[in-house]
């Protein structure tokens, strides 16, 4: 989600769902897509069975192994109280707190001011992820009734994701939203292999909320 608000500078936000239908009996699998505030997908992954826990699809996605391995570069950085903020993804409290990817203080709202501000902000910019999804299954009716088999099932899901985005970009009219249960999950928990980045992102986070809540503060 590419949006400022004050110290706040996010580039896209993340979300998984399930794509099922149990009518015919086929198994569901997990569509894992990051988008940008005009509900275009930047990257999709299918690759996991619904069953799967949202830090895991993440962790074995293409994306995930792209920006642990600083292959993807940003070109815009800003400074925030001596933390150099590049563009990061949103994601809800099912993911891995890193540096390129923030997440919430807390699902319920038990932080502190300068926290529960960050998260109300957070969460407002991955809303629009959440639209994304509701517009690719409200045009592509498909995705409400799979029946094409797990093995056809990632290249139907990519395809309808691909005409989704020549319809944002050509500025198609929008239909109505699909809505389902947003639903949640654990806490992933930190990997050693993420320690140094959860202790960044940590840090960064913080830095994030202090700043928010005194610049609003301050008006």
């Amino acid at each position: 989600m590419l949006a400022r608000s004050s110290s706040i500078a996010s580039l896209m936000t993340i979300i998984s769902l399930q794509v099922i239908d149990a009518d015919y009996g086929y198994p569901s699998v997990l569509l894992q897509v990051v988008a940008d505030h005009k509900k275009v997908f930047w990257d999709v992954c299918v690759k996991a069975h619904g069953s799967t826990e949202d830090a895991t699809h993440f962790r074995d996605s293409l994306l995930y192994n792209r920006l642990t391995s600083g292959d993807v570069v940003w070109d815009k950085v800003i400074n925030v109280r001596g933390h150099h903020v590049r563009p990061y993804i949103v994601g809800d409290w099912c993911y891995p707190l890193l540096p390129f990817l923030l997440t919430p203080f807390s699902p319920n709202g038990l932080g502190t001011p300068a926290q529960n501000l960050f998260d109300g902000m957070l969460m407002k910019g991955r809303s629009v992820v959440v639209e994304a999804i509701g517009l690719l299954k409200g045009r592509w009716k498909i995705l409400q009734d799979l029946n094409v088999g797990l093995n056809h099932a990632p290249q139907t899901i990519v395809a309808c994701c691909v005409l989704h985005n020549l319809c944002q970009i050509a500025r198609e009219p929008e239909p109505e939203l699909w809505k389902e249960p947003d639903e949640g999950g654990p806490q992933p928990r930190v990997l050693d292999s993420e320690k140094s980045f959860y202790y960044f992102g940590e840090s960064l986070r913080q830095a994030l909320a202090d700043d928010l809540h005194q610049r609003l503060s301050s008006r």
